[in-house]
Protein backbone atom coordinates (compact mmCIF):
# COMPACT_ATOMS: atom_id res chain seq x y z
CA UNK A 1 0.00 0.00 0.00
CA UNK A 2 1.25 3.46 -0.36
CA UNK A 3 -0.32 6.82 0.83
CA UNK A 4 -2.76 6.92 -1.75
CA UNK A 5 -4.66 3.86 -0.66
CA UNK A 6 -7.71 4.66 0.20
CA UNK A 7 -8.03 1.36 2.42
CA UNK A 8 -5.34 3.10 4.82
CA UNK A 9 -8.22 5.05 6.62
CA UNK A 10 -9.99 2.01 7.33
CA UNK A 11 -7.71 -0.24 9.13
CA UNK A 12 -9.33 -3.06 8.97
CA UNK A 13 -8.90 -5.63 11.60
CA UNK A 14 -7.24 -9.46 11.22
CA UNK A 15 -10.81 -10.90 10.52
CA UNK A 16 -11.80 -8.72 8.07
CA UNK A 17 -10.13 -7.15 4.57
CA UNK A 18 -10.06 -4.22 2.31
CA UNK A 19 -11.65 -3.97 -0.77
CA UNK A 20 -14.52 -1.74 -3.18
CA UNK A 21 -18.21 -2.34 -3.47
CA UNK A 22 -19.97 -0.48 -6.15
CA UNK A 23 -17.09 2.12 -6.27
CA UNK A 24 -16.94 2.61 -2.48
CA UNK A 25 -14.26 0.82 -0.59
CA UNK A 26 -14.52 -0.26 2.47
CA UNK A 27 -13.63 -3.70 5.35
CA UNK A 28 -15.09 -6.73 4.04
CA UNK A 29 -15.26 -9.94 6.57
CA UNK A 30 -12.59 -12.78 6.12
CA UNK A 31 -14.50 -15.81 5.42
CA UNK A 32 -15.01 -18.59 7.92
CA UNK A 33 -15.08 -15.65 10.85
CA UNK A 34 -18.50 -17.45 13.07
CA UNK A 35 -20.04 -13.94 13.04
CA UNK A 36 -24.03 -13.86 12.58
CA UNK A 37 -24.66 -11.93 9.18
CA UNK A 38 -28.51 -12.26 9.90
CA UNK A 39 -28.21 -9.84 12.77
CA UNK A 40 -24.88 -8.20 11.38
CA UNK A 41 -23.41 -10.03 15.14
CA UNK A 42 -25.44 -7.75 17.02
CA UNK A 43 -25.10 -7.35 21.00
CA UNK A 44 -27.21 -5.09 23.00
CA UNK A 45 -26.46 -3.93 26.90
CA UNK A 46 -28.73 -2.36 28.53
CA UNK A 47 -28.40 -1.26 31.89
CA UNK A 48 -31.06 1.34 33.88
CA UNK A 49 -31.93 3.75 30.99
CA UNK A 50 -28.74 3.28 28.74
CA UNK A 51 -27.99 1.21 26.23
CA UNK A 52 -25.14 0.06 23.53
CA UNK A 53 -25.61 -1.19 20.31
CA UNK A 54 -22.95 -3.62 18.72
CA UNK A 55 -22.71 -4.28 14.85
CA UNK A 56 -19.86 -6.19 12.73
CA UNK A 57 -18.61 -3.30 10.54
CA UNK A 58 -17.85 -5.79 8.02
CA UNK A 59 -21.19 -7.30 7.44
CA UNK A 60 -22.83 -3.89 7.40
CA UNK A 61 -20.57 -2.85 4.72
CA UNK A 62 -21.23 -5.93 2.95
CA UNK A 63 -25.12 -5.61 3.37
CA UNK A 64 -24.86 -2.39 1.42
CA UNK A 65 -24.60 0.02 4.23
CA UNK A 66 -21.93 2.82 5.07
CA UNK A 67 -20.89 2.90 8.51
CA UNK A 68 -19.61 5.91 8.12
CA UNK A 69 -23.12 7.37 8.08
CA UNK A 70 -24.82 5.67 10.52
CA UNK A 71 -26.67 6.88 13.19
CA UNK A 72 -29.64 6.66 15.77
CA UNK A 73 -32.94 8.74 15.48
CA UNK A 74 -31.04 11.22 16.66
CA UNK A 75 -28.38 12.20 13.28
CA UNK A 76 -26.42 13.78 16.13
CA UNK A 77 -25.73 10.16 17.86
CA UNK A 78 -22.96 8.31 15.32
CA UNK A 79 -21.69 5.18 15.82
CA UNK A 80 -18.19 4.47 17.37
CA UNK A 81 -15.67 2.03 15.75
CA UNK A 82 -14.10 -0.10 18.13
CA UNK A 83 -12.22 -3.06 16.92
CA UNK A 84 -13.73 -3.63 14.27
CA UNK A 85 -17.05 -3.04 15.74
CA UNK A 86 -19.23 -0.20 15.14
CA UNK A 87 -21.22 0.78 18.50
CA UNK A 88 -24.26 2.43 19.49
CA UNK A 89 -24.99 4.29 22.30
CA UNK A 90 -27.76 6.09 24.38
CA UNK A 91 -28.62 7.49 28.15
CA UNK A 92 -31.85 8.87 29.47
CA UNK A 93 -29.65 11.97 31.37
CA UNK A 94 -27.78 13.58 28.60
CA UNK A 95 -27.62 11.42 25.24
CA UNK A 96 -31.23 10.34 24.48
CA UNK A 97 -30.35 10.10 20.79
CA UNK A 98 -34.43 9.68 19.83
CA UNK A 99 -35.38 6.73 22.20
CA UNK A 100 -38.39 5.64 22.82
CA UNK A 101 -40.19 4.38 26.19
CA UNK A 102 -43.35 2.15 25.90
CA UNK A 103 -44.89 -0.40 27.79
CA UNK A 104 -47.44 -3.06 28.14
CA UNK A 105 -48.83 -5.10 30.69
CA UNK A 106 -45.83 -6.90 31.40
CA UNK A 107 -42.48 -5.36 30.08
CA UNK A 108 -41.06 -1.80 29.35
CA UNK A 109 -39.05 -1.14 26.13
CA UNK A 110 -36.48 1.35 25.47
CA UNK A 111 -36.54 1.47 21.28
CA UNK A 112 -34.18 3.16 19.28
CA UNK A 113 -32.77 2.68 15.33
CA UNK A 114 -30.02 2.55 13.35
CA UNK A 115 -30.39 4.64 10.30
CA UNK A 116 -28.52 6.10 7.45
CA UNK A 117 -29.03 9.14 5.04
CA UNK A 118 -31.93 7.61 3.10
CA UNK A 119 -33.77 7.29 6.52
CA UNK A 120 -35.01 3.95 4.77
CA UNK A 121 -33.55 1.01 6.22
CA UNK A 122 -33.94 1.17 9.64
CA UNK A 123 -32.15 -1.67 11.97
CA UNK A 124 -34.96 -1.12 15.08
CA UNK A 125 -33.55 -2.43 18.27
CA UNK A 126 -34.46 -2.50 21.75
CA UNK A 127 -33.93 -2.59 26.03
CA UNK A 128 -36.42 -4.91 27.46
CA UNK A 129 -37.32 -5.03 30.63
CA UNK A 130 -40.05 -6.83 32.85
CA UNK A 131 -42.12 -4.93 35.07
CA UNK A 132 -42.83 -7.79 37.89
CA UNK A 133 -41.15 -8.90 40.75
CA UNK A 134 -41.49 -10.98 43.77
CA UNK A 135 -39.06 -10.47 46.34
CA UNK A 136 -38.84 -12.01 50.13
CA UNK A 137 -36.62 -11.01 53.08
CA UNK A 138 -36.10 -12.71 56.65
CA UNK A 139 -36.52 -10.68 59.49
CA UNK A 140 -37.08 -10.68 63.30
CA UNK A 141 -34.57 -13.70 63.90
CA UNK A 142 -32.90 -13.41 59.83
CA UNK A 143 -33.73 -9.74 59.40
CA UNK A 144 -31.41 -9.82 56.29
CA UNK A 145 -32.06 -8.24 52.84
CA UNK A 146 -32.81 -10.22 49.77
CA UNK A 147 -31.95 -9.66 46.55
CA UNK A 148 -33.78 -10.61 42.85
CA UNK A 149 -31.82 -10.32 39.22
CA UNK A 150 -33.21 -11.39 36.09
CA UNK A 151 -31.35 -10.64 32.69
CA UNK A 152 -33.60 -11.17 29.14
CA UNK A 153 -31.69 -12.00 26.12
CA UNK A 154 -33.72 -9.30 23.77
CA UNK A 155 -31.29 -6.76 25.20
CA UNK A 156 -30.05 -8.08 28.70
CA UNK A 157 -32.30 -5.68 30.52
CA UNK A 158 -31.96 -6.33 34.40
CA UNK A 159 -32.45 -4.48 37.41
CA UNK A 160 -32.46 -5.31 41.15
CA UNK A 161 -35.21 -5.56 43.51
CA UNK A 162 -34.66 -4.94 47.56
CA UNK A 163 -36.30 -5.21 50.83
CA UNK A 164 -34.93 -3.64 53.68
CA UNK A 165 -36.07 -3.99 57.15
CA UNK A 166 -35.42 -0.86 59.82
CA UNK A 167 -36.48 -0.64 63.16
CA UNK A 168 -36.79 3.42 63.15
CA UNK A 169 -38.71 5.80 60.93
CA UNK A 170 -36.39 7.85 59.38
CA UNK A 171 -35.05 4.64 57.12
CA UNK A 172 -31.75 5.67 58.41
CA UNK A 173 -30.77 2.29 60.31
CA UNK A 174 -31.41 -0.89 58.58
CA UNK A 175 -31.19 -3.88 60.87
CA UNK A 176 -28.11 -5.95 61.21
CA UNK A 177 -27.11 -8.71 58.82
CA UNK A 178 -24.34 -9.99 60.89
CA UNK A 179 -26.31 -11.18 64.46
CA UNK A 180 -30.05 -12.83 64.94
CA UNK A 181 -32.69 -9.54 66.15
CA UNK A 182 -34.92 -9.44 68.35
CA UNK A 183 -37.97 -6.96 68.11
CA UNK A 184 -40.66 -7.08 71.41
CA UNK A 185 -44.24 -6.54 70.51
CA UNK A 186 -44.74 -3.23 71.29
CA UNK A 187 -41.82 -1.71 68.32
CA UNK A 188 -43.25 -1.10 64.87
CA UNK A 189 -40.53 -3.10 61.71
CA UNK A 190 -40.34 -0.61 59.08
CA UNK A 191 -40.20 -2.21 55.27
CA UNK A 192 -38.21 -0.46 52.37
CA UNK A 193 -38.82 -2.14 48.97
CA UNK A 194 -36.29 -0.43 46.55
CA UNK A 195 -35.95 -0.87 42.73
CA UNK A 196 -32.30 -0.31 41.20
CA UNK A 197 -30.65 -0.04 37.91
CA UNK A 198 -33.95 1.46 36.48
CA UNK A 199 -34.59 4.55 35.04
CA UNK A 200 -35.37 6.56 38.56
CA UNK A 201 -36.43 9.90 36.52
CA UNK A 202 -40.08 7.57 34.48
CA UNK A 203 -40.38 5.16 36.45
CA UNK A 204 -41.47 4.08 40.01
CA UNK A 205 -42.26 0.89 41.64
CA UNK A 206 -45.57 -0.27 42.92
CA UNK A 207 -46.18 -2.74 46.17
CA UNK A 208 -49.00 -4.65 44.93
CA UNK A 209 -49.12 -7.50 47.60
CA UNK A 210 -47.01 -8.04 51.10
CA UNK A 211 -47.41 -10.95 53.18
CA UNK A 212 -45.52 -12.20 56.35
CA UNK A 213 -45.31 -16.17 56.78
CA UNK A 214 -43.69 -17.91 59.81
CA UNK A 215 -41.16 -19.46 57.31
CA UNK A 216 -39.03 -18.46 54.67
CA UNK A 217 -41.43 -20.28 51.74
CA UNK A 218 -43.11 -17.47 50.34
CA UNK A 219 -46.04 -20.17 49.92
CA UNK A 220 -46.36 -21.20 53.20
CA UNK A 221 -50.22 -21.57 53.95
CA UNK A 222 -49.92 -19.85 56.90
CA UNK A 223 -49.82 -16.51 55.78
CA UNK A 224 -50.79 -12.82 56.99
CA UNK A 225 -51.46 -10.18 54.37
CA UNK A 226 -50.44 -6.75 55.02
CA UNK A 227 -50.69 -5.42 51.82
CA UNK A 228 -53.35 -6.07 49.60
CA UNK A 229 -53.91 -4.82 45.55
CA UNK A 230 -51.67 -1.83 47.05
CA UNK A 231 -53.29 -0.79 49.92
CA UNK A 232 -53.39 -2.06 53.83
CA UNK A 233 -54.42 -5.01 54.31
CA UNK A 234 -55.48 -4.19 58.25
CA UNK A 235 -55.11 -1.63 60.59
CA UNK A 236 -51.68 -2.35 62.02
CA UNK A 237 -50.08 -1.75 58.67
CA UNK A 238 -49.05 2.44 57.60
CA UNK A 239 -48.10 3.06 54.24
CA UNK A 240 -45.45 5.87 53.94
CA UNK A 241 -45.07 5.73 49.73
CA UNK A 242 -46.08 3.56 47.39
CA UNK A 243 -45.67 4.45 43.86
CA UNK A 244 -44.47 8.38 43.38
CA UNK A 245 -40.57 6.82 42.89
CA UNK A 246 -38.19 4.30 42.90
CA UNK A 247 -38.11 3.27 46.64
CA UNK A 248 -41.81 2.24 48.39
CA UNK A 249 -42.11 1.78 52.72
CA UNK A 250 -44.45 1.03 54.48
CA UNK A 251 -44.96 -0.23 58.66
CA UNK A 252 -46.37 -2.85 60.97
CA UNK A 253 -46.88 -3.25 64.50
CA UNK A 254 -45.34 -6.58 65.54
CA UNK A 255 -47.70 -7.55 67.88
CA UNK A 256 -49.88 -8.02 65.02
CA UNK A 257 -47.47 -10.99 64.05
CA UNK A 258 -47.61 -12.27 67.76
CA UNK A 259 -48.24 -15.75 66.23
CA UNK A 260 -45.34 -15.66 63.97
CA UNK A 261 -41.71 -16.69 64.79
CA UNK A 262 -39.78 -15.60 63.38
CA UNK A 263 -41.40 -12.69 60.48
CA UNK A 264 -40.52 -13.27 57.01
CA UNK A 265 -41.97 -10.91 54.88
CA UNK A 266 -42.27 -10.88 51.25
CA UNK A 267 -43.88 -8.63 48.13
CA UNK A 268 -44.80 -9.00 45.08
CA UNK A 269 -43.99 -5.57 42.89
CA UNK A 270 -44.36 -3.73 39.43
CA UNK A 271 -42.79 -0.82 37.80
CA UNK A 272 -45.18 2.13 36.27
CA UNK A 273 -44.31 4.73 34.17
CA UNK A 274 -44.34 7.80 35.65
CA UNK A 275 -45.41 10.26 32.60
CA UNK A 276 -47.73 7.82 31.07
CA UNK A 277 -49.63 6.54 34.16
CA UNK A 278 -51.04 7.38 37.44
CA UNK A 279 -48.55 5.24 39.27
CA UNK A 280 -50.19 6.35 42.57
CA UNK A 281 -52.93 4.40 44.38
CA UNK A 282 -55.58 5.69 46.04
CA UNK A 283 -56.08 3.53 49.35
CA UNK A 284 -59.67 5.47 50.14
CA UNK A 285 -61.45 3.79 47.17
CA UNK A 286 -64.13 0.67 48.69
CA UNK A 287 -63.01 -1.08 45.33
CA UNK A 288 -59.26 -0.88 45.76
CA UNK A 289 -59.13 -2.31 41.96
CA UNK A 290 -55.14 -0.93 41.93
CA UNK A 291 -54.73 1.16 38.71
CA UNK A 292 -53.32 -0.27 34.94
CA UNK A 293 -50.17 -0.64 33.38
CA UNK A 294 -50.67 -0.10 30.12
Amino acid sequence: MNHGDPCIEFQCTDDEWCGEKEGVHGCFCRENNGKNSDNFDSSITCVSSSGTLSLSRCLLFEAGYDPSALHLRDESCKGSLQSGRLEFHFNNDTQLCGTTLRSNRTHLMYENAVEGDDAVNKLYFSCVFPFTYAVSIDTAIYPVESAVKKTLPSGQGHYRVRIIPYQDADFQNPLGTTADVEMSLDEQLFIEVRAEGIDEHQLSIVMDRCWATPSQDAHDVLYHDLISQGCPADRSVTIIQNGDSTVARFSFDIISLSDFSPIHVHCHTHLCVLDVNNCAVNCNVGNREGHDMN
